[in-house]
């Protein structure tokens, strides 16, 4: 297994397997109609004309079981669930989201201070999604580059952690400071229609905590934007016991230590930050690899179009077996220790592939690069 947790081909392999046998997921077993639902949206995707699959996203394709029993379980009949996945299906192609591993987002927050990022699992597997939300300052963030920060995080719990496939998320809302004037409307408007229509059922519990009168104003609001079972998910925390509450579930070692555990979340994210890095690069490597890569085609008057992407220095392509060097060259880098990380200087956890690449070129193996 890779050490860094961006592997979308891997993941749509093991997805695969689930066809054939039952289906469940998260203590979730198909209904008899549901299983006959999922037969009927195979045969759907099995006849899609190649100029329809043009506009779609090639996640249609790698589809499991499991993703369509949640798109079932979200939206009920086998005819609603189809319309949710082809929109899904056109929305990543659009968006370019099965490459959003690749892109380098370390910029949208201060280190130390990403208002939402993904923790280890709690106490029943579940990879937690942390926000912090006194740290948020309304319009600081566009809601759309913030929205794709969040889908990029997803997208990364999708592989490393398996979230959507054998797992579903539990959700940590650190309220310890907010406020009113941390609250954002406008990016709810955008981020929450993305997670509900396009990473359905992946939510296995939310915990507020604490909650004040004024989240409860808050609440009263956002309730209306979710249905009766996403809203049976939330537990809300009061300042009483909070500690003790949220410890049922999660682990002193993986809660933040202002909400009673161990955890230094700011240091934890400092330390994190090389490995991050290397994800992306590896994701980027790995696109290049496969043919998949691509970036947008600025000279085109059609919104969204993009054109095929290339690793190349001096205007020369780079080849699989270098590819390949070069991802072999990052593994090494992402598992450097501290110590020699320290007595060979920040530039080695800087390097971009095509740094590599113009080492590889006059160096030409592996070992000497």
């Amino acid at each position: 297994a890779r050490i860094v947790g961006a592997a979308p081909v891997a993941m749509a392999v093991v997805k695969g397997m689930t066809q054939g046998g039952d289906v469940s997921f998260c203590g979730q077993k198909a209904s008899a109609q549901q299983v006959k639902d999922i037969a009927t949206i195979r045969r759907y995707i099995a006849d899609l004309s190649e100029e329809t699959k043009e506009g779609f996203s090639v996640w249609i394709d790698n589809l499991g079981d499991v993703d369509v029993l949640r798109y079932l379980l979200a939206f009920g009949s086998a005819e609603n669930a189809w319309g949710k996945l082809q929109a899904t299906a056109r929305w990543r192609k659009s968006e370019q989201i099965d490459g959003i591993l690749s892109e380098d987002m370390s910029n949208v927050f201060e280190p130390g201070k990403e208002e939402m990022v993904y923790l280890p699992a709690d106490k029943n597997g579940r990879p937690i999604l942390l926000y912090r939300s006194a740290l948020h300052i309304p319009g600081k963030i566009d809601p759309v580059m913030y929205t794709r920060y969040v889908t990029q995080q997803t997208e990364r719990a999708v592989a490393q952690y398996g979230l959507g496939s054998t797992a579903e998320s539990c959700v940590l809302v650190d309220r310890i400071g907010s406020g009113l004037k941390n609250q954002d409307p406008a990016l709810l408007r955008v981020l929450i229609p993305v997670i509900l229509n396009h990473y359905p059922y992946q939510v296995g519990r939310v915990y507020v905590a604490p909650t004040s009168g004024a989240f409860n104003v808050i609440w009263s609001v956002l309730k209306l934007l979710l249905d009766e079972d996403a809203r049976n998910r939330f537990v809300l925390i009061d300042k009483n016991g909070l500690a003790e509450t949220l410890k049922e579930t999660i682990p002193d070692e993986v809660l933040p230590t202002n909400l009673g555990g161990d955890l230094d979340v700011t240091q934890w994210l400092i330390q994190r930050k090389d490995l991050d890095k290397a994800s992306t690069q590896l994701s980027e490597l790995e696109l290049l690899m496969a043919g998949e890569a691509t970036t947008a085609d600025t000279g085109s008057s059609i919104a969204g179009a993009t054109i095929p992407k290339f690793l190349s220095w001096a205007g020369v392509a780079a080849t699989e077996e270098e590819l390949l060097i070069i991802a072999a060259i990052r593994v090494e880098v992402a598992e450097l220790t501290e110590l020699q990380r320290e007595q060979l200087g920040p530039w080695i956890v800087q390097l971009e592939n095509e740094d590599i690449l113009r080492f590889l070129r006059r160096d030409v193996t592996e070992q000497k690069t």
